[in-house]
């Protein structure tokens, strides 16, 4: 039985019978009087992990945890997991033509697989040490949930949050005994390594994570230990000699060109697609001032009256961040005033979710965005090429981007920029909105046409 938070209860019957003896309430399972005892618990078992997954994915896709949710989980879920059979079948199967004439390449490779996995093994035994048996068990995985609970950090946004949840899951992968006093320079050395290393299993084909997803994980894995780490006397000195894998910067700045934005914003739309107009005035807001998804619910109130050093009056936006915690003073530009205007200024708030798929609800429809993007992606030093249609990488993020790349072309400093975009420096904006390729190929003809002296 799982109660949703509303105390419904959803019930599945495991199919397993035993004498009321045999079974122990508290611990959920039975004991050695049953003979088949093994065998039934697993049996038990594989319906909690079932109910625990379904859990975790209402959680994860930010909806409440009802009774309805919990059984279309539920549903997903096993679908998922026949699919994955499906998908382990067929490998089994492919491996056995591709492999199997070729026993001496095969063999091999075992080898090599059972030498990295006794390597594996080798540590974690060093690190179950007789000083770790004999304290009480301090699990990552408890610290992470209880973080998740008390920090501000975790509760700052969903997506924040999730990330949280995400990286619970990841330990459990990764080493489910993990205690907290056991993270140090070789533990972490080990996680990046693992993170590397081991495939991601989706639906169509297995793949290695990015150098930024294991970033991720590993600076929210620190952001934990660190939380406790006084508290509970840790060390922390080592991470001052861990080394993360290299962020390789990539040019993966997607955003839209001023015809792109031009067809986005005046493609027709159904007269009943409420959603999709609401969504598509936000985006062009967010084009239009480089704000974030989160606050882009501007009213009245946040619009001045202002003048330049030369006289000139304007509009201007001044927004107290939600992530950053500062204020910034923003021109309005025609655009964003019409749609302001057009709105009575009350923009209601979508989800970030229900956003980026009416973003790509209208971005399929415009023939700008029908070529092929490329984004380039790095597992250590592997390229990992993505190309795909670019309405499919249009999401909230394009809106901040789209705006930077609309100051860069007209010159805009990157001070201002970064003062606009409420970064403290210009490290941010050069990292991670500046388009060097694109700027680079803009600037081209400065060289190409100039005429000879």
């Amino acid at each position: 039985m799982l109660k949703a938070d509303n105390g419904a209860e959803l019930t599945r019957a495991t199919g397993v019978s035993c004498l009321p003896a045999h079974f122990n309430q508290s611990q959920g399972k039975l004991n050695s009087k049953d003979k088949l005892c093994v065998e039934k618990n697993e049996v038990i078992q594989a319906l909690v992990r079932d109910f625990e997954a379904a859990a975790r994915r209402v959680a994860i896709e930010g909806h409440e945890i009802t009774k309805a949710a919990l059984e279309a989980a539920l549903v997903a879920e096993a679908n998922l997991k026949a699919k994955n059979q499906e998908l382990a079948q067929k490998l089994e199967s492919d491996s056995q033509q591709k492999f199997i004439p070729n026993l001496k390449k095969v063999v091999a490779g075992l080898r090599e697989e059972l030498a990295h996995q006794e390597a594996k093994l080798g540590y974690f035994q060093s690190i179950d040490s007789e000083e770790s048996v004999t304290r009480p068990r301090d699990l990552f995985t408890a610290r992470i949930d209880e973080f998740i609970r008390v920090s501000p950090v975790a509760h700052k946004r969903p997506s924040t949050k999730n990330s949280y949840i995400y990286l619970r899951q990841t330990i459990e992968r990764f080493n489910r005994y993990l205690q907290i006093q056991d993270i140090n320079l070789a533990t972490m050395n080990a996680l990046q390594n693992w993170l590397l290393e081991t495939p991601i299993l989706t639906v169509k084909k297995q793949t290695l994570r990015r150098n930024s997803s294991v970033r991720n994980i590993l600076i929210h894995t620190k952001a934990v230990f660190m939380w406790f780490a006084d508290d509970l006397r840790l060390p922390t000195a080592f991470f001052r000699k861990f080394k993360m894998v290299d962020d390789n910067a990539n040019e993966n700045h997607v955003y839209l060109t001023a015809k792109e934005l031009e067809e986005f914003a005046s493609h027709p739309l159904r007269a009943d697609a409420e959603l999709l107009e609401r969504a598509r005035d936000q985006f062009i807001l967010l084009c239009s001032t480089g704000l974030r998804h989160i606050d882009g619910v501007v009213t009245k109130a946040d619009v001045f009256d202002a003048q330049d050093d030369k006289g000139n009056h304007y509009k201007e936006l001044r927004l107290h961040q939600q992530k950053t915690s500062k204020w910034v003073n923003i021109p309005l530009m025609p655009r964003a005033l019409e749609v302001l205007e057009r709105n009575n200024y009350q923009l209601k708030a979508i989800k970030n979710n229900h956003f980026n798929q009416a973003l790509k609800q209208i971005a399929k429809k415009i023939p700008s965005l029908q070529h092929i993007h490329t984004q380039m992606n790095y597992n250590k030093s592997e390229a990992i090429p993505d190309s795909r249609p670019k309405w499919e990488f249009i999401s909230t993020k394009c809106g901040r981007k789209t705006f930077t790349d609309w100051c860069f072309t007209n010159d805009v400093s990157e001070t201002t920029v970064a003062e606009w975009l409420g970064h403290k420096s210009t490290m941010m904006v050069q990292q991670h909105y500046k388009a060097k390729g694109d700027i680079a190929k803009k600037e081209a003809h400065k060289i190409l046409f100039k005429q000879p002296a």
